[in-house]
C-alpha cells in the first residue's frame, strides 16, 4: 500500500501561505501554482522585471503579486519543474512523478 504524504501545517516555500498539495514537484499554495502555470504555459520565456530593481523582493501572501520576477525565480529555486506544466491543448492526467515524503 502506498504511503500518503501529509501536508498539514506546511507552508509554501515561495510566499509562506498554507499549501494545498504537491504542484509541479513541490508543496505549494494554489496562488503560486497558478502563477507558475501561467508564467510557463503562456510565454515561451517569461520576461519579468523586478519591482525593486534589486531582485530581492520579500514575498508574503499580501505582497506576492508585487514582483513577478522575484516570485518566478523563487519558484524555480524552490524546485518547481517547468517540464511538468502541460502546454495548451495538451491532454493528460496527473504527472507520474513520485515524491518521497
Amino acid at each position: 500500500m502506498k504511503e500518503k504524504c501529509t501536508i498539514i501545517g506546511k507552508t509554501c516555500p515561495i510566499c509562506n501561505d498554507v499549501t494545498s498539495g504537491i504542484h509541479y514537484g513541490i508543496h505549494t499554495c494554489e496562488s503560486c501554482k497558478s502563477f507558475f502555470k501561467r508564467a510557463i504555459s503562456f510565454k515561451k520565456s517569461p520576461k519579468f522585471k523586478c519591482a525593486s530593481s534589486q531582485g530581492t523582493c520579500a514575498l508574503s501572501p499580501a505582497t506576492r503579486s508585487a514582483c513577478q520576477l522575484c516570485r518566478f525565480e523563487k519558484c524555480i529555486q524552490a524546485g518547481m519543474l517547468p517540464s511538468l506544466v502541460r502546454q495548451r491543448g495538451e491532454r493528460g492526467g496527473r504527472a507520474k512523478l513520485y515524491l518521497k515524503c
